[in-house]
């Protein structure tokens, strides 16, 4: 009988084609081929050797799963978490982590490689008094000078408590029950509406947030047409001609000139020079005038049980499609537990007198928080009536303010569920525990750095005496048709003010004579522009001034 070769004596080639006659039948069967571990190869890093790529960089130590916490004010940063081209918390920590070597340069700026997860989201503005991050870090060998470390890099408004290790299986979101956010309100904005119309503060506060408005409109306008300037006019060539003689006499590769033309084009003078003086000419100076006369408000014991009882009213679980957005009344993730809500602290600060919030819920949505004070606010001025809160858990969908996120920052997340599993195993610290041995520390910058620059800021810009008077005339508790939100009444003017035939044919003109100017001669083209954009920026102003008045909001 003939001698069948076994698959040690067949060539390579052989295999191969063994292996794929194999793979063919068993498809045919609709079976698949088991995965053999030995002779996979690694998807990343070296793949021939398997091994991790060289960076350079000498490990300070070994990688632990631990819990940071810490505390942070969200004034100047767009929120919590990393958000591509803006500056976040997110982003300022982790820079700080890698700086200290708690982050090696492998994992720099790849927070899925070291397992990050954060407790709560906050929005943009939005301050932390303890907030929670976990992930794979190198505290060093010696671990009690890692907080010191790590809090001469981060800035002076964020601070690092503590840290300690956590399960492998800790999730900060996951494992976060609930969390309890605190909200500072002047009590001046429960002050009934008619009594608030006479003081000083309400014509004042109504200038400010007029002129606020005025500046958004022109930055928005401003915005636009230098858009429309940079995209219509044939000022590019002109300015990479003018540019030759600055670029010929060094060779270079096509992807660096395209680079310089981009340059000249988003930082010529023209256009700067153009945005500023129209911004000057619209804009104009408004002062706000005397503010002090708030100093002798003080909420009486009657407003305070008021304002108790209509925040009491969000108590338990129900449907907040209304409190926050893209969310319809059928979505499952509309209903929200709230266990706590209530004003807990009446105190004072350079003679106003503030009141201190406290709520304490399973998870919130999007200006959840602000849009239930916003609308709690309306009720106890007498702005709206109770029955609004009838038709906000329905299916109604009904206007809700938004209030200010000065006054909101996140206090403490809870970990119920975690913290008794812990206290079973040996060894292993609970967040109880963790943050009673800092709680001197998260008071101290409570206090310091994120209740005291809120009250600071409400006395020097008065933001809640301009959200009343932004809210005054504006339909709310009323019930809309379709689910959008009421569009920002800048966008609005400037969309209006584009339209006009007046502003279309000034705008043409500069247009023009722009197109024919010598862009080489910069002293006679910033006095031509000054001269055009001047005629455009008074023309614009009026038209602002009149859309306003349109809006029943002149002064």
């Amino acid at each position: 009988c003939p001698i069948v070769p076994t698959m040690a004596d067949k060539q390579p080639e052989e295999k191969k084609a063994d292996a794929l006659k194999i793979d063919g039948k068993m498809e045919k069967q609709g079976k698949k081929r088991k995965y053999n571990a030995k002779n996979s190869k690694k998807k990343w890093g070296d793949q021939s050797s398997g091994k991790r790529p060289k960076t350079g960089v000498k490990r300070l130590g070994k990688k632990l799963y631990i819990a940071l916490l810490f505390g942070y004010n969200g004034k100047g940063y767009q929120g919590l978490q990393i958000n591509p081209g803006v500056r976040t918390i997110e982003e300022e920590l982790e820079e700080c982590l890698f700086r200290a070597g708690a982050i090696d340069e492998f994992n720099h700026k790849r927070l899925n490689k070291i397992a990050w997860t954060r407790c709560a989201r906050t929005d943009k503005g939005v301050s932390a008094a303890c907030q929670v991050v976990a992930a794979k870090l190198i505290p060093g060998k010696d671990e009690s000078q890692f907080v010191e470390r790590v809090n001469k890099e981060l800035p002076k408004q964020m601070q690092l408590f503590r840290f300690f290790r956590v399960t492998r299986c800790f999730n900060a979101k996951n494992h976060c029950t609930s969390r309890t956010y605190t909200y500072i309100l002047p009590t001046y904005c429960l002050e009934p509406e008619g009594d608030f119309k006479r003081r000083k503060l309400a014509m004042h506060s109504a200038k400010l947030w007029v002129a606020q408005m005025k500046e958004r409109a022109a930055a928005e306008i401003v915005s636009e047409i230098l858009k429309l300037l940079k995209k219509n006019l044939s000022i590019v060539e002109e300015l990479e001609t003018s540019n030759k003689s600055k670029t010929t006499s060094e060779p270079m590769e096509k992807e660096n000139a395209s680079n310089i033309k981009k340059e000249i084009i988003n930082d010529h003078k023209i256009f700067s020079f153009l945005g500023d003086t129209l911004k000057e000419t619209i804009i104009g100076k408004e002062k706000a005038g005397d503010l002090t006369d708030t100093v002798d408000f003080r909420i009486s014991e009657a407003q305070r049980l008021k304002m108790k009882d209509l925040l009491s009213k969000y108590l338990g679980t129900k449907n907040h499609h209304n409190f926050t957005k893209g969310r319809k009344f059928t979505d499952a993730s509309a209903n929200r537990y709230i266990m706590k809500f209530e004003p807990v602290e009446i105190f004072e600060s350079e003679n106003r007198e503030f009141m201190r919030i406290e709520i304490h819920g399973q998870s919130f949505m999007i200006h959840q928080i602000r849009k239930m004070i916003g609308l709690a606010i309306l009720v106890a001025r007498g702005q709206l009536s109770e029955d609004v809160y009838t038709i906000a858990f329905t299916d109604s969908c009904i206007h809700v303010p938004k209030a200010p996120a000065l006054g909101l920052f996140l206090d403490r997340c809870h970990f119920r569920i975690y913290n008794r599993k812990v206290k079973t195993q040996q060894n292993r610290l609970d967040f109880e525990e963790a943050t009673s041995s800092i709680e001197g520390k998260i008071k101290s910058f409570r206090s310091s750095e994120i209740i005291k620059p809120i009250c600071e800021t409400e006395i020097k810009d008065c933001e809640f005496a301009r959200w009343i008077y932004a809210n005054h005339r504006l339909p709310w508790g009323q019930v809309r048709e379709d689910s959008k939100q009421l569009l920002n009444l800048s966008t609005r003017i400037m969309s209006a003010v584009l339209k006009l035939e007046d502003i279309k044919r000034l705008l043409k003109d500069l247009e023009n004579r722009i197109q024919a100017m010598n862009i080489s001669d910069q002293v006679k083209v910033d006095k031509q522009v000054k001269e055009e954009t001047q005629a455009l920026g008074v023309a614009l102003s009026q038209s602002i001034d009149e859309e306003f008045k349109k809006q029943g909001l002149a002064i």
